[in-house]
């Protein structure tokens, strides 16, 4: 009997393994497109999160360089610019003679000043009703709301500020070229000049745009410069002017940042009178005078005067325009060589407009139409009128009795529009009147005259500014009681 083992192992078993199974490649071809499709999924969203933020960023930036530039803007505009407690409200010009029949009426003030300037766009144009406009009409949108902007506005002022403290006053350097000589009657020099600056309260400040040689899609870029020029302390009426030498500013090398009047040559404030040397500093009441005031062109509130026929040529603007001034020079262009005061007096850059209105009383001349009242419309190159949307606020209108700040060349004439509060002192040193409210000249006009007779109560200040990354353009409107 054969026994058989139930257990025993076949013959040649079939051997049996699990098995291993590979991607395909239809399957990694699948995976691979979907991780590239998640990768750019995350790609995109975070370039596009990069773009939103540096847009945020740009936007950002350019909203601070423009609040920046209010709160600079409102201090000056704020400050006393005629002596304490005398702002440009306080000036009522509108009474000045001859127009007022009640009495002598508003005088030019004993210091400081407030000047607006507002040149003409585009003197190309061949509509001469349109040729003088101050500003340049971008387009307007369904409500029929216009669209300007300026390039050729610019404000200069006296400012006094209202706190004498160390850390409110106004400070330069006083050292190496840049110095002030000490007049001898300075009884507490150290509240002007402590070693290594010279400060003061009083100063006069410049707003204006200089060109940058870049664009915006074609519309040109500017620089918006603050220019600040200390003045220097009032000379005592008592003084004893043998013993007490004039401020004097040495030249060639004056202090760019301390007012001066070298570019006079040989003229200058001395109650003395006569010449008696070059580059006085201004105290705040000798900055009454156009002339004597920073980037003042000779000439511009007595061409008449022989005594000062050709001492001058406006280095920094059209030459043989008579009032105009390039509007002013920036420190770069004013200081040599490289500097590292460069960059001083820079505001904001890649401006597109830097626009002034203003809101004021006129007088009651009794001409029909009275040509000192804002407008309410606008005239355009084509003939069209667009409606002043910023009413009661308005350019300038131009001046009827200041042949000074007409441009050459031009029939019908051409006027800047000029708003200053002028001086009724003589020329230091000469001691000629300026005649301001002269009215013998053909027709009551003449380049002494006081350009405007308005009485100014607020300003509106339009700034626009453009950033590169974005394309943009970021406006603020400043108002301003003054």
């Amino acid at each position: 009997m054969i026994l058989r083992n139930k257990h025993r192992r076949p013959e040649n078993p079939r051997r049996e393994s699990p098995g291993r199974r590979g991607f395909t490649i239809v399957e990694l071809l699948v995976a691979a497109a979907v991780s590239i499709f998640l990768m750019v999924i995350i790609t995109t969203a975070f370039q596009v999160g990069i773009d939103t933020f540096r847009k945020l960023k740009a936007q950002g930036d350019m909203q601070e360089r423009l609040r920046i530039t209010t709160i600079i803007m409102r201090d000056d505009l704020t400050s006393w610019h005629f002596g304490r407690g005398q702002y440009l409200n306080k000036q009522p010009l509108n009474t000045a003679f001859p127009y007022n029949t009640n009495g002598p009426g508003w005088l030019p003030p004993d210091e400081g000043f407030f000047r607006i300037y507002q040149g003409p766009e585009n003197l190309a144009d061949p509509n001469a009703a349109t040729r003088g406009n101050p500003f340049i009409i971008e387009g307007t949108d369904s409500d029929n709301i216009i669209f300007s902007r300026a390039t050729k506005h610019a404000l200069h002022f006296a400012v006094l500020r209202q706190s004498a403290g160390a850390e409110n006053r106004f400070r330069t350097l006083n050292s190496g070229l840049y110095t002030v000589v000490q007049p001898k009657w300075w009884i507490y020099p150290s509240d002007y000049i402590d070693g290594s600056s010279f400060s003061g309260q009083w100063a006069e400040v410049a707003y204006f745009l200089v060109a940058n040689g870049e664009s915006a899609n074609g519309t040109p870029l500017y620089t918006l410069y603050r220019r600040q020029k200390l003045l220097l302390p009032d000379e005592p009426q008592n003084v004893d002017l043998l013993v007490a030498p004039n401020y004097q500013v040495p030249a060639p090398n004056p202090n760019p940042e301390i007012s001066s009047r070298n570019q006079l040559g040989t003229l200058f404030y001395n109650r003395a009178g006569g010449p008696a040397g070059a580059g006085a500093g201004n105290p705040p009441t000798s900055i009454t005078q156009p002339r004597y005031r920073f980037g003042m062109a000779m000439g511009i509130d007595n061409l008449a005067d022989p005594n000062l026929a050709g001492l001058f040529t406006p280095p920094y603007g059209p030459p043989g325009i008579a009032g105009q001034y390039q509007l002013y020079p920036s420190l770069m262009q004013e200081l040599p060589g490289n500097n590292n005061l460069w960059t001083n007096d820079v505001m904001t850059t890649n401006v597109i407009s830097f626009e002034i209105k203003a809101s004021w009383d006129s007088p009651n001349t009794g001409a029909q139409p009275n040509p000192y009242l804002p407008q309410q419309t606008y005239q355009l190159p084509n003939g069209s009128t667009v409606v002043n949307t910023d009413y009661p606020y308005d350019y300038l209108p131009v001046s009827p009795t200041n042949l000074a700040f007409a441009i050459p060349g031009f029939n019908p004439p051409v006027y800047a529009r000029v708003f200053d509060t002028w001086s009724k002192e003589g020329i230091y040193g000469q001691g000629a009147p300026t005649n301001w409210s002269r009215t013998d000249f053909p027709g009551g006009q003449g380049s002494v005259c006081l350009p405007l007779r308005i009485r100014i109560n607020a300003l509106q200040i339009r700034i626009k500014i453009w950033d590169n990354k974005t394309e943009q353009v970021r406006q603020v409107t400043i108002i301003q009681d003054v």
